[in-house]
C-alpha cells in the first residue's frame, strides 16, 4: 500500500505537468483562433450595435498626448471589448440569463439619470476631427439607470425619493452627462399667462378622462418625485418633468432662429412640431402624480413663441389614434405611424392638404430592443417591438445626398430610408448631420428641417410638399447655417422635437449656437478643459519667453 502511494506520488506530478501543457496549448490555439477571426472581421465591423442600441467604440487616434496619459491604451481596450468575435451572441445570452432570474413585477419604475437630455450622451456631440465618420449613425442612448420599485401614486409634494434596489446592467458604454438641467440653463423670458387657449380647451373636452386629469395637473414648479420610467403592461413610459420655464426656453431657442435666420433671409414660414411622449396617452392614472402636464407644457411653449411661428397641434391629431402603434414600446421614439399623424397636424397649421396614408408605400424592417430596454434590461421589453414600419411617398421621386468631410460640403449618396437596417435607424439611416432630398414636387419651395432624432421619422413626409428637404441635426452639424440656407435656397423653417428634448437646456443652448453660426458641434466638458489647458500652457510659454526687464 505504501509502495502504491509512493508510486502514484512519483507519477502524478508528471501527468499534471503534461495536462497543464495541454491546457496551455489549447488556450493558446483558442485565443489565436479568436484573434484571426477578430482581424478577418475588421472591414465588416459595425459602427452601431442594433442589439444594444448604442454606438460602438471606434479605434482610438494615436497621439503623443493620449499615449502618455494612457487614454490610447484604454481606447484599444474599449474597442476590443466592443468588437470581440461573436460578441452579439454572448450579449444576448447574458441578457437572457439576467432577465429570467427572479420575479418580474409589473408597474415598477426605473429611475433614469440623464433623462433631461432625451436619453442621450451629449458628450458625443463634439465635432469630429475628420469627415471619415460622418456616414456612421450614432444611436441615441441614455445615461445611467437605477431600478427602483416605487408606488406610482406617491404624494406629489413629498420629499421622499425612491430607494434604488438594483443597478441596471444593460446601459454599457454610456457616460454620465455633465450638463445642467433644463431649469438651470433655460433663459429668463416673460411669464406665460395661466389662461388656457381655445385649442387646448377643445382638446380637453374631447380627451379621455386620464388626459384631462394630466392636463389639469400644475407644472409651474419642479416636483420632488417627478421622473423615471414606468414599466407597465409590456410598455415603457417616461415620467415627464418639464416646467413652464423650460418650455419657454425652447420657444426662446426657436425665436433666436427667427431673428438670426428666418427674417434676414425673408423666409415664407416658420413652423414647430413638438410631440408629447407616449406617456401623455398611455400613462395609468395612478402614476400621473409623478409627472407634469405635457399638454400644459406645450401650451406654455406655444404662447412664448413669436406670433409668426406656426405651432402644430400634435396632441389633438394623435389622441384619436391611441389604439394604433404610434410609439415604440421599448424605445422613447415614436413610430412611422405616429410621425404621420404629427405630419397631418403640421400640414393643417401650414394651410396644406395632408396626403392620405394610402399615398405612401408601407414597408417594414425588423424591430430592435430600444433605448428603454438598453437602460432597464426589462425582460418584457426585449421582444416588445417586432417590426418598424415606414412609409415611402409614391407621389414624387427623390434623390438624396448627405454632406460630409471636414467642412460638411462633400456630397455622398445617402437615402432617406435605410432599408437594410433595423428598428428606428430605418429613418434617415440614423442621425446624419446634413442630408438633402431633391424631389419632383415642383412647388418652388425648400424646407430646412431643424431636428434631433425625433425628426428622422417626420422629415420624409415633407418630401411631397417641397422641391428640396434639407435636414439638419443641430447636435452634429458644424457647417455655417447661413451658408446652408443660401446654398440650398431655403424658404421655410420646420422644427421637430419631442417634449423630453425640447425642455432640455442643453438642447436649447445647442440650437441657439447653430442659429448664431457656430463652426463647431457641441463641445464636451473634457474638450473645454483641454482647450483651457492649452491656452494656459501657451500663455505660460509666452510669459517665460518674454525678455526680463
Amino acid at each position: 500500500m505504501e509502495k502504491s502511494t509512493q508510486a502514484s506520488g512519483v507519477h502524478y506530478p508528471h501527468a499534471s505537468r503534461s495536462a497543464r501543457i495541454l491546457h496551455a496549448l489549447l488556450i493558446f490555439l483558442l485565443l489565436s483562433s479568436l484573434g484571426v477571426i477578430f482581424l478577418a472581421q475588421y472591414e465588416s465591423r459595425q459602427a452601431v450595435s442594433e442589439t444594444e442600441n448604442r454606438r460602438l467604440a471606434p479605434w482610438p487616434e494615436l497621439t503623443q498626448e493620449n499615449l502618455l496619459d494612457g487614454s490610447f491604451a484604454r481606447g484599444i481596450e474599449s474597442y476590443v471589448a466592443d468588437h470581440f468575435p461573436l460578441r452579439e451572441y454572448f450579449t444576448q445570452v447574458a441578457s437572457f440569463v439576467r432577465t429570467n432570474r427572479g420575479l418580474t413585477l409589473d408597474g415598477r419604475i426605473v429611475q433614469v439619470k440623464g433623462g433631461d437630455t432625451g436619453f442621450e450622451d451629449i458628450n458625443s456631440w463634439a465635432k469630429p476631427k475628420t469627415g471619415t465618420d460622418q456616414d456612421e449613425s450614432p444611436k441615441e442612448v441614455g445615461a445611467e439607470a437605477e431600478i427602483a420599485l416605487v408606488t406610482p401614486g406617491l404624494d406629489r409634494e413629498s420629499n421622499a425619493s425612491p430607494e434604488p434596489l438594483e443597478r441596471a446592467e444593460g446601459a454599457t458604454g454610456v457616460q454620465k452627462s455633465d450638463t445642467l438641467s433644463a431649469q438651470e440653463t433655460a433663459p429668463q423670458v416673460n411669464a406665460v399667462p395661466q389662461s388656457t387657449s381655445p385649442e387646448v380647451a377643445r382638446s380637453r373636452e374631447t380627451a379621455p378622462p386620464s388626459l384631462t386629469a394630466q392636463a389639469a395637473a400644475p407644472s409651474n414648479k419642479p416636483l420632488n418625485v417627478v421622473g423615471g420610467v414606468l414599466l407597465h403592461e409590456g410598455q415603457a413610459l417616461f415620467m415627464f418633468g418639464g416646467t413652464d420655464k423650460s418650455a419657454q426656453g425652447y420657444a426662446n431657442a426657436v425665436n433666436t432662429w427667427v431673428d438670426q435666420v428666418a427674417k434676414p433671409n425673408n423666409m415664407q414660414s416658420v413652423s414647430v412640431v413638438v410631440t408629447p411622449t407616449s406617456s401623455h396617452f398611455y400613462l395609468p392614472a395612478a402614476a400621473r402624480a409623478r409627472t407634469t402636464s405635457e399638454a400644459r407644457n406645450l401650451e406654455a411653449m406655444k404662447l412664448a413663441l413669436n406670433p409668426e411661428v406656426r405651432f402644430a397641434d400634435v396632441i389633438t391629431e394623435m389622441q384619436d389614434h391611441t389604439s394604433e402603434p404610434m410609439f415604440f414600446k421599448s424605445d422613447h421614439h415614436w413610430t412611422g405611424l405616429g410621425a404621420y399623424y404629427a405630419y397631418r397636424a403640421w400640414a393643417q397649421v401650414m394651410g396644406l392638404t395632408p396626403l392620405e396614408l394610402s399615398a405612401f408605400d408601407k414597408r417594414s424592417v425588423a424591430g430592435v430592443a430600444g433605448s428603454f430596454w438598453s437602460l432597464t434590461q426589462a425582460p418584457e421589453l426585449r421582444q416588445a417591438d417586432k417590426v418598424s414600419d415606414y412609409y415611402v411617398p409614391t407621389t414624387v421621386t427623390v434623390k438624396s445626398t448627405q454632406y460630409v468631410g471636414p467642412e460638411q460640403k462633400t456630397p455622398a449618396p445617402h437615402e432617406f430610408f435605410a432599408e437594410k437596417s433595423r428598428g428606428y435607424i430605418v429613418f434617415l439611416g440614423g442621425d446624419v448631420p446634413l442630408l438633402v432630398g431633391t424631389t419632383s414636387a415642383g412647388t418652388g419651395r425648400t424646407a430646412l428641417v431643424v431636428k434631433n432624432s425625433y425628426g428622422n421619422a417626420f422629415a420624409p413626409y415633407l418630401l411631397p410638399h417641397f422641391d428640396k428637404v434639407v435636414v439638419v441635426d443641430y447636435r452634429y452639424v458644424f457647417r455655417n447655417i447661413q451658408d446652408i440656407v443660401k446654398t440650398f435656397g431655403v424658404t421655410d423653417l420646420v422644427f421637430v422635437n419631442a417634449t423630453i428634448t425640447a425642455n432640455s437646456g442643453a438642447h436649447q443652448e445647442r440650437m441657439r449656437q447653430v442659429a448664431r453660426g457656430t463652426s463647431t458641434a457641441w463641445q464636451t466638458e473634457a474638450e473645454k478643459r483641454r482647450i483651457r489647458q492649452e491656452e494656459a500652457a501657451a500663455a505660460a510659454a509666452k510669459s517665460n519667453s518674454a525678455p526680463s526687464q
